[in-house]
């Protein structure tokens, strides 16, 4: 039998060309052992970077609760972008 992580991670990040207009987004969902569970890849609305980074972690949240570990495991959610984490950290 096949056990389910306790956590898992996901890793996303976005990306911005201002000079030509175009800015993505994408992550991976991990498990326990690095193993690649799920992906997602697309283009962002803002060419912000932390706008576009703070769109990164909102699919994310959205493919999270889509998957079959929502409610089986913890989620944690890394960004490189220490102006959206302190958005997200923040109360409201």
């Amino acid at each position: 039998m096949v056990s389910l992580p306790e956590c898992v991670k996901f890793n996303n990040d976005a990306s911005v060309v201002r000079s030509v207009g175009i800015a993505g987004i994408g992550g991976l969902l991990r498990g326990d052992k690095g193993q690649v569970l799920t992906l997602f890849f697309g283009p962002a609305s803002s060419l912000d970077p932390a706008v576009s980074e703070t769109i990164a972690i909102k699919a994310a949240l959205e493919v999270f609760d889509q998957t079959f570990w929502k409610g089986k495991a913890h989620l944690v959610v890394k960004s490189n972008s220490e102006v959206t984490v302190s958005w997200c950290s923040r109360p409201a």
